[in-house]
């Protein structure tokens, strides 16, 4: 057995030179889909190390590898040639190595142990050689950094895709499945392992700390147990030969001693030669066989002698762990190297950039949302609907928190509206609006898209006004100038720069009907209270005082305009409009939020003002928005005044919503982030939510919990969960929260185990329960971690198939730390041409409004009789 394990023991080495060859392609392909890599850099460096046989790379030393083909720069050329050369150079390093120790092996002159010396040797030899190559590369590796490389290249040929995802966007190994790569493993492992360990004679290490007295001691032991094969080992006991010749003392010598002295010599004498024959008949015993001094140690372990113990126990230990570390060696001797050459010009590594991409501080998550949406990676198949499946139609929410594949959520799915909930500070903006408002804006830079994005910032988020306003930047560096997008802010604090928006100078306002608008404005402003009781009756009134308001001056064009006309003109109004006093009692909460409004210079700008002609060019107008390409960005601080800033947030809903009716249908999409929504719930909301799809508005939405949208008489809940496609949930700390998330997890099957103690014997059961995908606890544990949260698709499209349920995901943040600090505490934009700064204090001349322009005054008719006196003189 012995001859034959050194004849296998080659061709095993070759297996491993095979499998390291596997292992490194496998991990330097990783290395080579990094997002940082360019398209052009990375089918350039597939040209320099294509997969291939590994005997194909000991050709490279006789015949380098072709490159006029290759289309590559200099410096390219000079890395990898090099690096190839020096790659085909470790195959025959390895096998050279393994001949020198063989010779070596067989010039020891302790042949018992010569097998496990050269196999230490052989394993030392790899390791100093790798090291040695790839310190010769990069010199600032240590010999932890190259270990721990190499073995995290092992972990990864052994785990990396265990779960068998084959879901888009998850690197597709050169090696193949997780299962047969453990199987190709484990195979050349085993192989190495029954080739290796008759050579080295089952590692009797200890004999080189005592020697082979105990080995010798324990031959001599009979079996305890008759359970071995005697011409393995030898005998089960060993006899001494009583008719061998003892030593002799010398004739002179003898006859000069006392009687007793010679005795005692005799004696001695006598005992050294019984344990010269003890040897003799030990030591075949002990070297019969590969495993025979194993055994033996075995044998003198059952009888407790204490170094055959011992020596078992490493024998055991050793012949477990020196195979697999053989096979490190091999991987470690030949792939150390490139596998530190391409992690430090591919992916980069701690201490310097990569090579191939440039030293920048983008995210990782930038990276990975730049390399899918410049993808040109399409699906074979077209959709049930007959459309193409593209990756670069998707965006990237995170990661699957158990099979860590990426989420994509198609961006028709977000046309279809969105809803994201968690607690204060758990991620709502930082992990949910911005990366989607930063991959839309991106999406327009890479792939020359129009669409619009309106923020309603209800908390002022000033990072997230930054977010936007870096989009709007970074897309306009590429563009011709009549392609550019606008970038255009609204905010109610005051001494700030803001562009205007006045609702009643919107283009689809200026149109239409004096009942139209005062049911728009109504609607927007949430005093249309819907039907009921109470409520027809009040919504009525509004609408009828607001109306003959409209009618008896049509030049109102702002809310100033209006209040002017509400305090100063309303006898008038009443006498010519046959407008009820009562009524306009009963009008108080139209008044009231008119005046409110009123206050804010931004607001109630319109032409005739003493404002420069710039300001009127960029106001904010909803029709542009749906026709143009811009970002529009609410800043509103509910905290000052929270009445207010709910009803600007509805008058740039309403307004949106109504310039997409008027102008019919078209192909250029809006998509509205709404950031604490639960500011402007109304009932008045619902159409918004469900008729804005069918006009190309996507509305993504954003509070803290279900709860918030339950204000009693106005119960938004169903309606956005009926109206929402998409929803992602970062903290669920209420019980309605965890119970809706636990519902919509689905079922499975459980199986439940269970014991008695007592009587004779205990007993166990088995049963099967169906239960929820999610238990109470799965929920706590997620919305306690800081960049988890659960996501649920109801519906899928292209890539986003999630079969309906919810799933946790693990998100990361679209800009380093430092970025987020300098956004936070970025200075509020100067005043340009198209902005004003309104005061904190408003003069009296500012609040007047422009004088109205003369309109006809009509005189009542002659009363006809004293009747129709009286009635007049009582409406009066």
């Amino acid at each position: 057995s012995s001859v034959a394990s050194v004849l296998i023991l080659p061709f095993a080495v070759v297996a491993a030179l095979w499998l390291a060859d596997r292992i490194v392609a496998h991990n330097t392909y990783w290395f080579a889909a990094s997002p940082y890599l360019s398209k052009d850099v990375r089918q350039r460096w597939r040209r320099f190390w294509p997969i291939e046989p590994w005997w194909n790379w000991l050709r490279q030393l006789v015949q380098p590898m072709p490159t006029h083909h290759m289309q590559v720069d200099d410096q390219m050329l000079a890395y990898e040639q090099t690096e190839r050369n020096r790659y085909a150079i470790g195959f025959g390093a390895v096998i050279f190595a393994y001949l020198c120790c063989t010779v070596c092996v067989l010039l020891l002159p302790t042949p018992w142990l010569n097998g496990m010396l050269g196999m230490a040797a052989f394993i030392t030899v790899l390791l100093a050689y790798g090291f040695l190559n790839a310190r010769q590369a990069i010199q600032r590796l240590g010999i932890k950094h190259v270990c721990g490389l190499v073995l995290r290249a092992v972990v990864s040929w052994l785990t990396y895709n265990r779960h068998g995802t084959r879901a888009p966007g998850v690197f597709r190994s050169p090696a193949g499945s997780a299962a047969g790569r453990t199987r190709r493993y484990g195979g050349v492992l085993a192989f190495l392992t029954f080739a290796m360990l008759p050579v080295a004679a089952y590692f009797p290490l200890a004999s080189l700390l005592v020697g082979l007295d105990p080995w010798l001691e324990a031959a001599q032991k009979p079996w305890i147990v008759n359970w071995m094969i005697s011409n393995t080992i030898g005998d089960h006991s060993v006899s001494l030969d009583d008719d061998a010749a003892d030593y002799e003392l010398p004739r002179v010598y003898r006859e000069g001693l006392s009687r007793d002295r010679r005795k005692q010599l005799e004696s001695a004498l006598a005992a050294a030669a019984a344990r010269d024959r003890q040897r003799q008949a030990a030591y075949p015993i002990v070297t019969a066989s590969p495993e025979a001094a194993f055994w033996t140690s075995v044998r003198g372990a059952q009888y407790g002698l204490p170094w055959s113990t011992l020596s078992a126990v490493i024998g055991v230990l050793a012949s477990t762990s020196f195979p697999p570390l053989l096979l490190f060696s091999i991987i470690f001797a030949l792939g150390s190297r490139r596998l530190a050459h391409h992690l430090d010009t591919l992916e980069g590594t701690a201490t310097a950039a990569g090579a191939y991409h440039p030293s920048t501080d983008t995210t990782f998550w930038q990276a990975s949302v730049d390399r899918m949406l410049q993808s040109e990676f399409e699906a074979e198949q077209a959709d049930e609907y007959g459309d193409t499946i593209r990756e670069r139609d998707h965006l990237l929410v995170g990661h699957n928190l158990y099979s860590d594949y990426p989420v994509l959520i198609h961006r028709d799915i977000l046309a279809e509206h969105a809803h994201i909930t968690g607690d204060t500070g758990s991620g709502k903006s930082s992990l949910g609006i911005a990366p989607l408002i930063a991959q839309l804006l991106r999406s327009a830079q890479l792939n020359n898209e129009s669409f619009s994005v309106v923020v309603l910032d209800l908390k002022g988020d000033m990072t997230l006004f930054e977010t936007a306003r870096h989009g709007v930047q970074d897309i306009n560096q590429a563009r011709p100038r009549r392609k550019r997008y606008k970038f255009r802010w609204f905010t109610n604090r005051a001494g700030r720069s803001t562009h205007v928006f006045n609702p009643l100078q919107q283009q689809h306002v200026r149109s239409v009907t004096p009942q139209q608008k005062a049911s728009i404005l109504l609607q927007s402003l949430g005093l249309d209270y819907g039907e009921g009781y109470g409520k027809s009756y009040f919504s009525a009134v509004h609408r009828d005082v607001l109306v003959k308001l409209l009618e008896a001056d049509p030049s109102i064009g702002s809310f100033r305009k209006l209040q002017y006309v509400f305090r100063n003109e309303l006898p008038t109004i009443q006498r010519e409009q046959n407008l009820k006093a009562r009524h306009v009692l009963e009008a108080s909460h139209l008044l009231t939020v008119v005046d409110s409004l009123a206050t804010f210079d931004a607001l109630n700008v319109e032409p005739g003002d003493k404002h420069p002609e710039a300001v009127f060019d960029c106001q904010i107008d909803m029709a542009d928005v749906i026709h143009d390409p811009q970002v529009i960005y609410f800043y509103l601080t509910a905290a000052l005044e929270e009445k207010s800033v709910a009803e600007i947030a509805k008058l740039a809903l309403h307004s949106l919503l109504t310039a997409a009716v008027h102008h019919g249908a078209r192909k250029h999409r809006v998509y509205v982030f709404v950031d604490e929504f639960q500011q402007v719930v109304s009932t008045n909301l619902e159409i918004v939510l469900r008729q804005a799809r069918s006009h190309n508005i996507a509305v993504i939405l954003a509070n803290q919990t279900l709860q918030d949208l339950d204000r009693g008489e106005i119960n938004l809940i169903p309606t956005v969960q009926a109206n929402t496609r998409f929803k992602q949930v970062f903290s669920a700390s209420d019980l309605m929260q965890q119970d809706a998330l636990i519902q919509s997890s689905g079922e499975t099957i459980y199986e439940l185990f269970s014991s008695t103690t007592g009587g004779a014997a205990d007993t166990f059961s088995e049963r099967e329960e169906i239960g929820p995908r999610l238990r109470r606890n799965d929920v706590i544990g997620v919305s306690d971690r800081p960049l988890q949260s659960f996501v649920h698709v109801t519906r899928g499209k292209g890539f986003s198939q999630y079969g309906g349920f919810v799933f946790p995901v693990q998100s990361l943040f679209h800009i380093s730390p430092g970025e987020y600090d300098r956004r936070k505490n970025a200075q509020w934009p100067d005043a340009r041409d198209g902005t004003i700064v309104p005061s904190a204090t408003p003069s009296s001349e500012e609040q007047k409004p422009s004088e109205p322009k003369p309109r006809p005054t009509r005189r009542p008719p002659p009363p006809q009789d004293l009747a129709d006196l009286e009635e007049r003189i009582e409406n009066l």
